[in-house]
């Protein structure tokens, strides 16, 4: 059996850090000695996160944010990724762009983020984040891809 590509282990990286995250809101996950481990375990010591509305937390603020944010979110909430793609930018990085559509919570709301990884062995698809940005989409736009990730040369 052949060991997945970069950007197989990022695809499977986002939507398995999303349902975890939809677990972890809705309290489908209990929390336990090990809590964020998950999470933790696969952002980068500098990974940040720039916010749909343009504010900055790195790690250690992203992970007290989400510590808080256990069983905020009723039964019904639900986070879906769609339309994932990737790229390669360098020989060891992904760049990835997908959508998030939450809904079961109020009204729907969609963002398009993308996505920095880098290789580490250690983490659970072999990948770790780097950087996220995430960018509001207006909930009622036609169901279409979002553009896709341009290929950036060194």
């Amino acid at each position: 059996m052949s060991t997945p590509s970069p950007l197989a282990r990022a695809l499977a990286e986002i939507r398995q850090l999303h349902a975890f995250f939809e677990d972890w809101f809705t309290g489908r996950l209990a929390p336990s000695a090990h809590g964020l481990a998950r999470v933790a375990d696969v952002l980068d010591p500098s990974f940040f996160l720039v916010t749909p509305a343009g504010e900055r937390l790195g790690r250690t603020r992203l992970l007290r944010f989400l510590e808080a944010a256990h069983d905020s979110r009723p039964p019904e909430f639900r986070l879906e990724v769609r339309h994932a793609e990737a790229r390669v930018v360098a020989a060891d990085h992904v760049l990835a762009q997908y959508e998030e559509l939450h809904s079961g919570d109020g009204p729907p709301t969609r963002r398009i983020a993308s996505a920095l990884f880098r290789p580490e062995p250690l983490a659970p698809n072999g990948v770790a984040w780097l950087f996220v940005h995430e960018t509001w989409r207006d909930a009622g736009a036609a169901d279409q891809a979002p553009a896709l990730v341009t290929r950036l040369r060194p």
